[in-house]
C-alpha cells in the first residue's frame, strides 16, 4: 500500500511541480522581525502578527491588511524585556465570533531557558486597545507552557490549548534534545476564556504528550478538534486527536494514523488541521518509515480516510500548515528542498483529499531562520508568510499571495 501511495504521489508531483507564480506583497515589519502568523477578520481584513527584537527586549505587533496586501493600520500589542522569543514556539491571533481579537506572547517565569508562561490579551476594537494580560494556567511552576492554539468558541469565548510542563521536574535545556523520561511528562491542557476574561473549564486532555511540537485545532459546527503529537511510554510519537462535543465533553485521545515513529527526542515538528464545511484535513510529518514523509487524512463524521502522502524524501523537513481552499477543498504547505536549496511548497486538494497540484512558492534558507511558515485562505487566494534572513543576523517578514 505504501509503495503504491508513494508512486502515485511522485506522478502527481511530476505533473504539478510548476512555480506558484505568486505575488510578493510589500511589507516592512522592521529589523529582526520574525515569527509571523495570520488570521482573518471578516469585518476588517487579514491580520498579521509578528515579533520584533532590539536591545531593550521584544514586542508583539500586528498589521491589518486588505486582500491585496495594502496595509490599513498597524500597532503594538505589548512589549517586554523578559519574553521568550523562539522560532518554533510563537504567538498567534484568533478573531472570535463577536469580532474580538485574542492573542498571546510567552514570558519567562524563571532563569531556565525554557521556563515560561502564556500571557493572553484581548482587544474589543480591532487592536486599538488591549486588556491586561492574564495567564490561563495556575500551576505557578517554573516550567514550559507554550505551543499554544487559540480557537473561537462562540460569541466572545475562546478555546485555549497548550503544552504544559507542570508535571515535569524542571524546564528543558533544549527543545529537541531535552524532555527525557527522568524529567517527567509534558501534558496537553485546555481552558476557555469568557467575555469577562475568566478562565473556565480547565482540563488536562492528555497526560503525556510530545514535549515541543506545535498544536492545532479546528471547529466544525459545535465540535472542536485538536491535533498534537502524542508520546507513548515506548517513545512512539504519532499524531493524536481529542474532540470536544457540543456539550463540552472531551473525548479520550485517539491516534490519527499508526505511523509507529519511535524517537527519543522531540522532533519539534507538529501537525496541522483545517476545516471546510463538515470536513477536516489533518496533515503531519513523520520519519516512521525512513525518509521524512508529509502525510494527511480527511476526516468526516468521526471517521478518517486512508492515509495519503504528499511528498517523501530525504530533502523533506516538514513544518506543515493547512487551510481551507476553493470549492470545499484544502491546502497544505511544508518545507522541502529544490535544486538550489530549501523550498516552501504548497499543495491544493479537493474536498475528498485528492491531490490537485503541488507548487513551489519560494526558495528558503535551510535551518531555523525560516521559522514555521503560516498558511491562510482569504477571499479567493492563498496567503503564506514566513521569516526571511537578510544577513548579518537580521530577519524580515515575507508574505506571498497565491491565486488558486
Amino acid at each position: 500500500m505504501l509503495k503504491v501511495l508513494r508512486h502515485a504521489t511522485a506522478i502527481g508531483l511530476a505533473l504539478a511541480g510548476a512555480p506558484a507564480l505568486g505575488e510578493r506583497l510589500p511589507f516592512d515589519g522592521g529589523e529582526r522581525a520574525s515569527t509571523p502568523s495570520l488570521a482573518t477578520d471578516p469585518a476588517r481584513g487579514l491580520v498579521l502578527t509578528w515579533q520584533t527584537r532590539d536591545d531593550a527586549g521584544a514586542a508583539l505587533r500586528y498589521a491589518l491588511l486588505d486582500a491585496n496586501g495594502r496595509e490599513l493600520r498597524r500597532g503594538v500589542v505589548a512589549q517586554g524585556s523578559d519574553w521568550f522569543v523562539n522560532w518554533a514556539d510563537f504567538p498567534s491571533l484568533v478573531v472570535l465570533d463577536n469580532n474580538d481579537w485574542v492573542t498571546y506572547w510567552l514570558q519567562k517565569s524563571a532563569p531556565d531557558t525554557y521556563a515560561y508562561d502564556l500571557r493572553v490579551t484581548r482587544s474589543t476594537n480591532g487592536g486599538g486597545r488591549w486588556s491586561e494580560p492574564l495567564t490561563p494556567h495556575d500551576d505557578a511552576t517554573p516550567t514550559e507552557h507554550g505551543f499554544a492554539t487559540l480557537l473561537a468558541a462562540g460569541g466572545a469565548r475562546v478555546q485555549l490549548l497548550w503544552l504544559d510542563g507542570r508535571h515535569s521536574l524542571g524546564a528543558a535545556t533544549d527543545h529537541a534534545a531535552g524532555h527525557t523520561d527522568e524529567e517527567g511528562p509534558m501534558s496537553l491542557r485546555g481552558a476557555v476564556l469568557d467575555w469577562h476574561d475568566r478562565i473556565l473549564e480547565p482540563a488536562e486532555l492528555d497526560a503525556r504528550s510530545c514535549s515541543c511540537c506545535q498544536t492545532d485545532a479546528a471547529r466544525i459546527g459545535k465540535r472542536t478538534l485538536v491535533v498534537y503529537r502524542d508520546r507513548s511510554d515506548a517513545q512512539v510519537r504519532d499524531i493524536a486527536l481529542v474532540e470536544r462535543d457540543a456539550k463540552g465533553i472531551w473525548s479520550s485521545p485517539q491516534i490519527v494514523h499508526a505511523d509507529g515513529w519511535k524517537v527519543t527526542a522531540c522532533p519539534v515538528n507538529g501537525p496541522a488541521i483545517a476545516a471546510n464545511g463538515k470536513t477536516a484535513l489533518i496533515a503531519w510529518p513523520t520519519l516512521a518509515d525512513g525518509p521524512m514523509s508529509i502525510r494527511y487524512v480527511v476526516r468526516e463524521g468521526g471517521t478518517n480516510s486512508p492515509m495519503r502522502e504528499l511528498e517523501v524524501g530525504t530533502e523533506v523537513s516538514g513544518r506543515v500548515d493547512a487551510s481551507a481552499a476553493a470549492n470545499g477543498g484544502f491546502a497544505v504547505s511544508w518545507l522541502s528542498a529544490g535544486k538550489t536549496g530549501g523550498v516552501l511548497k504548497l499543495a491544493t486538494l479537493d474536498a475528498g483529499g485528492k491531490l490537485l497540484q503541488v507548487r513551489d512558492v519560494a526558495a528558503l534558507e535551510p535551518g531555523r531562520s525560516t521559522g514555521h511558515p503560516r498558511l491562510m485562505w482569504y477571499r479567493g487566494a492563498h496567503y503564506l508568510t514566513w521569516t526571511e534572513s537578510t544577513g548579518a543576523g537580521n530577519t524580515r517578514i515575507a508574505i506571498e499571495r497565491i491565486a488558486p
